[in-house]
């Protein structure tokens, strides 16, 4: 048996017999607490809150540059008009 095979059976061993132990780790979750649904949500408002910040610089930066072209366009509009007159 070569010793990647053995460093790979020693672990399984340990991940076996230590999920007792990891269970009882106090930052982990007890399945059966009723305060895993605001973990939950937490977890999910804390996933989207720096998602939904990008999204809104991102529509920032859109909206400013449909705006800027708007105005170049207007600006180059009026100016053909008035070279008219």
């Amino acid at each position: 048996m070569n010793a990647r095979a053995a460093a790979l059976g020693l672990f399984a061993v340990c991940v076996v017999l230590g999920a007792g132990d990891a269970l009882a780790c106090p930052s982990c979750v007890d399945p059966t607490s009723a305060s895993n649904f605001a973990l939950l949500r937490s977890t999910i408002v804390l996933s989207l809150v720096p998602l939904a910040f990008i999204a809104a610089v991102v529509r920032y930066v859109v909206v400013s540059e449909r705006r800027a072209a708007q105005d170049e366009h207007i600006a180059a509009e009026s100016k053909a008009i008035d070279d008219l007159r």
